[in-house]
């Protein structure tokens, strides 16, 4: 929905988007929208002020009445209305969609008409388009029903004089003692017909309509609709109705049509509360994307669809809708149009139109969301940045450099359930959890080597080290052997070793029996907090001393910079606050705080670490105001609390919030529901976010990843590093395992998409441990500042 000026207009600049990036296809549905009720008194008034389906007098079929048309819509006489039949409506709005998708032959180089999208155009009908068919299915019953009421009206008329006839001169017959016979016989079958007449009149009313007409009339508007949007759009296909199943590049897409029409924020959580059964019949895309006609914005979160013993992941996202929710507000007035659904969704607070692009970078399928005032963002930058020697991901080189985030949060140092993966470092396999493993594959690619990083944030909001928040010391790992079973495998192995005689296999047996021992210990766990701590420092913090400096050192050089709220609120004391967030920051967990009783937390001590590792580096030594800015753990009372103002010198300000937890749940299936709308209460609660947005807030905790964009604020949850465990079991859906990213462009939210980037468990797996090999970072993470 847009103006009169088509190249404003949301769904061109749309193709016109996706033409520019290459895209492999376009998918659109729920893109036919009518006012399907019949009369409906000062409703449908109120309805008609936000429809674009003006009507078009060339498109009338009778032609004395199209000059009719013409005459109304030029004069615009005050008791004359226009008005046209459905087929001619259909024609009005698909007629519209041809503008958008062609480019007219005059603006072309060649001057030949060509598509806006020269790709496929795959359309799902769906909930719009299918009440849309069954609404004319109704209406053309609905007038056939009247027709053949009049004319059974007519013929009982007619008949009924005829019997009066018949009667007359069968009386007339009798008066003068004739033979009645063949007269009583006429008289009789009149009335017989009459009767049978009267009856078909009687039952001629359309809740009579057999369901099997109702079914064929729909199969036939349902096969004209078809043909008639494919014969308006160029390159398209339907090829579905309702929940359909598409597949591109090798990655298996569920386009998800949810059965309601309702405006709600419940569409994620109402999908994945519900995917188990899908999961039990194999029935696993890559991604599923929710599409309603009246949705609020993207959402989206991830799901294990595990197998066979092996654990596999998939993404659930609620795909935006593409209009101009601005320009719709600008011109119509919310008391008038309450009707609508289309103004409840736009003016709802947490509205943001826009549109989703499906991209698979190293194998991974990952959502990208573009903003409608962010479409042909690309005409603000030169051409000349697309050369023939732009690497990685070419398909952005035109557009906005990106801050690049990373979370990585709940680590659970000590925890039975923390996941690992084997990987050979220098000839050794050994044990790297998930974030360590991501860091492993990131120092493979040489991005610790001067300013290839393309990360400029880092952030672990939550839990740290297990701890013993609920005593976990209680509850084994059901891969936890007893002693005897270790002593006897292990033996067995011993045994199996001795009796070989080449050194490759005794090592090996070696190997296995070492193996068997870290896997026990892992299993164990660790449930002395001292030494749960250490483990922090000594396997995340210490062996990756290289990443954090890469890190630093791409976001000085890119001139990052970092307004910490303390810097803001309370200056005159040097701007200290604990809430302050640098480049790096490291939360501290409720799991700690508990089992210390409140006592103690442990964030600070893993920055100060830290800090003290990187200022006895020869690169680092010299600046210690810098490193003791931007290597923090920001909290508010003993909980991770952190807020700040982040940009690239001289661009976009965007406020910014690490908190270990949402506020509040509203249900597993959107962990992040519950947040975002207890959001809408509570204004600029750090009194520095005002003009800043959107604000990007990042949490952890709930073991699973999750996302919502809206035009003040985008939310992101980061997975966890660990599986699910016995509390798990309770009835929750398991936990996703993982790391996330996030991008957004530094020139601001108008100027390119938001990126959703997730690496889950079976991914990093992959990459490490099953089949190791390079991943490319650059075409994963485009574009960096």
């Amino acid at each position: 929905m847009h103006g009169p000026d088509i190249v404003g207009n949301t769904a061109r600049k749309a193709l016109s988007d996706a033409e520019m990036r290459k895209d492999s296809a376009v998918i659109i549905t729920n893109f036919l929208c009518f006012d399907l009720k019949k009369a409906g008194g000062p409703a449908k008034t109120a309805r008609a002020q936000i429809l674009g389906d003006n009507i078009n007098p060339e498109l009338v079929e009778d032609k004395i009445y199209r000059q009719i048309v013409k005459g109304i819509i030029t004069e615009k006489p005050l008791d004359k209305v226009a008005y046209r039949t459905t087929e001619e409506l259909v024609n009005d709005v698909l007629g519209g969609w041809i503008n958008v998708f062609t480019i007219p032959a005059e603006e072309t180089k060649n001057k030949t008409e060509r598509p806006e999208y020269s790709g496929p155009v795959f359309v799902v009908i769906g909930a719009n388009e299918l009440a849309f068919i069954s609404a004319v299915t109704y209406w053309e019953i609905w007038r056939c029903t009247l027709r053949e009421q009049k004319r059974l009206d007519e013929a009982i008329k007619t008949f009924r004089k005829s019997c009066k006839e018949a009667e007359s001169k069968l009386g007339k017959i009798a008066s003068v003692d004739g033979d009645t016979k063949e007269a009583r016989k006429d008289l009789r079958e009149k009335n017989i017909e009459l009767e049978s007449l009267e009856y078909q009149r009687s039952i001629t009313i359309v809740s009579n309509v057999a369901s099997q007409e109702s079914r064929r009339f729909f199969k036939h508007v349902y096969s004209v609709v078809v043909q008639k949007i494919e014969s308006a759009i160029p390159n398209s296909k339907v090829i579905g109705e309702g929940t359909s199943y598409l597949k591109i590049n090798d990655k298996l897409i569920k386009i998800y049509i949810p059965s309601h029409l309702r405006v709600t924020d419940g569409l994620l959580n109402d999908y994945a509360n519900t995917y188990a059964p899908d999961v039990l019949r194999e029935k696993n895309p890559d991604q599923v994307v929710i599409c309603h006609p009246w949705s609020l914005q993207t959402r989206m979160t991830g799901r294990e669809i595990d197998h066979d013993g092996q654990r596999d992941s998939m993404g659930v996202c609620v795909a935006p809708i593409a209009i101009d929710g601005e320009f719709i507000r600008s011109q119509r007035s919310s008391l008038r149009t309450k009707d609508h659904p289309i103004m409840k969704a736009v003016y709802n607070r947490m509205f943001k139109s826009g549109v989703i692009r499906l991209r698979c970078s190293n194998g991974v399928l990952d959502v990208e969301e573009i903003p409608v005032k962010a479409l042909e963002a690309f005409k603000n930058y030169p051409k000349s940045l697309v050369t023939k020697k732009t690497k990685g991901a070419a398909v952005y080189a035109r557009s906005s450099k990106n801050l690049w985030f990373m979370i990585c949060s709940d680590h659970h140092w000590g925890g039975r359930s923390k996941e690992f993966f084997w990987v050979n470092v220098n000839g050794v396999s050994v044990r790297l959890s998930m974030a360590e493993a991501v860091f492993h594959m990131m120092r493979q690619q040489g991005l610790c080597e001067g300013n290839n990083m393309p990360i400029h944030f880092l952030a672990s909001p939550d839990d740290p080290t297990q701890a013993q928040n609920v005593k976990y010391r209680t509850e084994p790992h059901p891969h936890e052997m007893s002693y005897d079973r270790i002593e006897k495998n292990t033996g067995d192995l011993l045994r199996q070793a001795m009796s070989l005689r080449k050194k490759e296999d005794v090592l090996q047996a070696a190997d296995e029996i070492r193996k068997l021992a870290l896997y026990q210990f892992e299993k164990r766990g660790t449930d002395y907090l001292l030494s749960q701590l250490m483990q922090m420092m000594e396997r995340h913090i210490e062996p990756n001393l290289d990443i954090f400096s890469a890190i630093l050192r791409r976001s000085q050089s890119a001139k990052v910079r970092v307004l910490s709220v303390g810097e803001i609120t309370v200056p005159e004391f040097g701007g200290y606050d604990s809430r302050n967030i640098g480049l790096i920051n490291i939360g501290t967990g409720n799991h700690f705080a508990r089992t210390t009783d409140g006592e103690m937390i442990e964030g600070p001590l893993y920055a100060m670490r830290l800090r003290d590792l990187l200022l006895q580096t020869n690169e680092w030594r010299d600046q210690k105001k810098f490193i003791g800015k931007h290597v923090l753990a920001p909290v508010y009372g003993k909980t991770c609390i952190g807020w700040g103002i982040i940009s690239v010198e001289g661009k976009h300000e965007y406020g910014i919030e690490i908190r270990s937890a949402p506020t509040n749940m509203a249900g597993w299936g959107d962990p992040l529901k519950g947040h975002v709308k207890k959001d809408l209460r509570r204004g600029n609660y750090s009194r520095i976010w005002n003009r800043k947005l959107p604000v990007l807030k990042f949490f952890g905790d709930k073991h699973f990843f999750s996302g919502i964009s809206t035009d003040h604020a985008i939310y992101q949850m980061s997975p966890a590093a660990v599986h699910t465990d016995a509390y798990g079991e309770n009835g929750f859906a398991p936990n996703n395992t993982g790391v996330s990213f996030l991008g957004v462009p530094v020139d601001g939210p108008d100027s390119g998409p938001v990126f959703w980037r997730v690496l889950p468990y079976d991914v990093i797996k992959d990459f490490v441990e099953t089949n190791p090999r390079p991943f490319n970072w650059e075409d994963y993470l485009p574009n960096p500042a």
